[in-house]
């Protein structure tokens, strides 16, 4: 289990900056000094007006007070309230300061000397400066989403995204973390804490059309091939070294796939990609509504994942008792455990009721290593998301928040196609 605990925001270390060289993470609210700042400037001009009237004061021989004009003698009154503020200022950024010291941690691969029973902490979710950019100008940019992503910054983060992605995948040493690999202006991550060890988890960041940059032609910039609007490469799956993932889960491995479409679809493939990643599930369950012929399916179920898998030719439904994969997970789940849970049943109404579920119980929130959701909008140029208004009324705003409300509450989620 990765537990959530939520702490003011953070700032991360640059490059180059007197504290990357430790990989660390500070909490920095520039606020703080802004304040003292003031207080400090203010103090100055009224000790400058004391001294000047005191030299005044002692050249003609009278009281400083009575040197002093009304405006002045004001001024001079204002003395005690802002040393008050100073010693506020001043404590509450002492208080800071030692908050800091209890959360300056270093940035750790190698987890492997991490005491197995100590519960994870989801720190925070980090969001990429090229995120933020989407999120804060989602309103805008979801009028035409491929104008922005044709804008030069939007081409050249998403060649560096993908040039990062393929650069981590066809290394030498692909059982190291993904960050090892990343600009942190383009990935998003998560900062984990387990036995005083702060961790990285890198994500894909929330941005365009939630998939591969060059999934829609008119958003792909010329020179680059479109690629199939399913295709996957955009993901991360296991945004830590194998060794930080291990740590973390040093129990058993569960793949759920809501929606598996065949023998041979999403489960293979979701085994594959995971095995790359030396990660091997111990167990898999697959739902699936469509009727299948059983010794048709099972004849063409992968050797990888034949003794494994339980399969539930049933629909998901509505009904959350224990028969309902939700339960399902809550039961099988033990501390230490994986589990990763795929949503796609091709039903938005059902979909969407299952994944607000998900998001307003706290436990299934921190059973879940990664989940992946497809959540259906309709957008220009997307003719094949553009699903009836009697099916889906989102759009890409109301994607982004929510996906923003799943990673916010410490969940790994991925938007799925």
């Amino acid at each position: 289990m990765v537990a959530w605990n939520q702490v003011p925001r953070y700032i991360e270390a640059q490059p180059g900056s007197q504290n990357s060289r430790f990989g660390s993470t500070l909490i920095n609210d520039p606020s703080s000094a802004s304040s003292f700042a003031a207080a400090a400037y203010t103090a100055a001009v009224i000790l400058w007006v004391m001294a000047a009237q005191a030299a005044l004061a002692i050249g003609e021989r009278k009281p400083i007070w009575d040197a002093l004009s009304e405006g002045q003698r004001k001024l001079l009154g204002m003395g005690p309230l802002v040393l008050l503020l100073m010693m506020a200022t001043f404590f509450l950024m002492r208080r800071r300061h030692k908050y800091n010291e209890q959360i300056y941690l270093p940035i750790w691969r190698d987890m492997s000397t991490t005491d197995e029973s100590a519960i994870a902490e989801v720190i925070s979710y980090i969001p990429s400066l090229w995120e933020m950019d989407w999120r804060m100008h989602i309103k805008e940019y979801q009028k035409d989403p491929c104008k922005k992503m044709l804008q030069r910054l939007d081409v050249e983060r998403s060649a560096e995204f993908l040039a990062s992605l393929t650069n981590w995948r066809l290394s030498s040493q692909p059982l190291l973390s993904v960050e090892d690999f990343i600009p942190h202006d383009i990935f998003s991550y998560f900062l984990v804490q387990k036995n005083q060890k702060l961790l990285k988890i890198a994500i894909e960041p929330l941005v365009g059309y939630f998939r591969h940059p060059y999934a829609i032609s008119q958003c792909t910039p010329q020179g680059q091939n479109t690629v199939h609007v399913l295709d996957l490469s955009y993901l991360v799956f296991r945004g830590m070294s194998l060794d930080a993932f291990n740590a973390l889960y040093p129990g058993r491995k569960y793949l759920i796939d809501l929606g598996i479409n065949g023998p041979n679809r999403s489960l293979l493939w979701f085994q594959e990609r995971y095995n790359k990643m030396g990660i091997e599930f111990d167990e898999v369950w697959g739902w699936e509504k469509r009727e299948l012929d059983p010794q048709s399916f099972w004849r063409y179920v992968p050797s990888s994942i034949y003794s494994k898998l339980h399969f539930m030719n049933v629909a998901v439904d509505l009904n959350f008792d224990e028969r309902h994969p939700l339960e399902v997970i809550r039961n099988l789940y033990k501390d230490g455990d994986y589990v990763a849970l795929k949503l796609d049943i091709d039903s938005p109404g059902f979909e969407e009721i299952i994944a607000d579920r998900i998001l307003d119980d706290p436990e299934i929130l921190k059973i879940l290593g990664d989940f992946y959701y497809e959540m259906h909008f309709g957008a220009p140029y997307f003719p094949y998301h553009n699903i009836p208004s009697n099916d889906s009324i989102y759009n890409m705003e109301n994607v982004m928040a929510f996906f923003v409300q799943l990673r916010d509450k410490g969940l790994r989620a991925h938007y799925w196609v």
